[in-house]
């Protein structure tokens, strides 16, 4: 029986960033979701924090993560800064790819194991 994909989107507390949270096995069309619904919130901020600790990208290509990084600013225009919280531990191959192309296409991107460095970096700067 497969796993579904739930997500979750809100604002921070302080409202200084969104959170997009999700799990499971994760397409490019549950990703590209996820942005949809997102892009009201970034009407006061432009910074996201996207928890991926309970995420598999192992069904996601190469091909699949550069043309999402790619989209990402088209997608989202007033996001800027990026932080991506994984479970330590994890294979780092595809978040590292993710986080270069990103930055590639102009969102400032770092990939965290903790979810407190991420929120310290994401509101740094």
């Amino acid at each position: 029986m497969a796993t579904q994909v739930s997500t979750q989107i809100k604002v921070s507390e302080d409202g200084r960033y969104v959170i997009v949270t999700q799990s499971g096995p994760l397409s490019p069309a549950d990703i590209k979701h996820a942005r949809a619904e997102s892009l009201p919130l970034y009407s006061h901020c432009d910074r996201a924090l996207v928890d991926y600790r309970l995420v598999d990208l192992s069904d996601l290509r190469l091909v699949d993560l550069s043309t999402l990084a790619a989209e990402f600013k088209q997608d989202v225009p007033k996001c800027l800064r990026l932080a991506v919280v994984k479970t330590a531990g994890t294979d780092d191959s595809n978040f590292t790819y993710l986080m270069n192309e990103c930055c590639v296409n102009g969102v400032k991107t770092c990939v965290f194991d903790e979810m407190e460095a991420a929120k310290n970096w994401l509101l740094g700067g």
